[in-house]
């Protein structure tokens, strides 16, 4: 059994979302328009669930940022990026 727990939070819920880290490197984030992202803790691996509802993401590999198509996606991992500063 893999216990992880938050090392870190950042809570910018007036403009972006909640951030946080885990234990592992991971980082999150839950957006205010209830979608959310993970970021791998090598960064290599992007997921996005567009709402809270949504149990299977959308999965990006990041070997090449470019790769990243839809407008949503970018600006979530952009946010997420942007957030992971004052997380780590």
């Amino acid at each position: 059994i893999y216990i992880y727990i938050s090392i870190s939070w950042v809570d910018y819920t007036n403009k972006y979302g909640f951030g946080y880290q885990l234990s592992d490197g991971t980082i999150g984030v839950v957006f205010n328009d209830n979608s959310r992202g993970v970021i791998s803790p090598r960064g290599t691996i992007y997921e996005y669930y567009a709402d809270l509802k949504e149990q299977i993401p959308r999965r990006f590999r990041f070997d090449d940022s470019d790769d990243v198509d839809p407008y949503h996606t970018r600006r979530g991992y952009t946010t997420m990026d942007y957030l992971s500063l004052y997380i780590c």
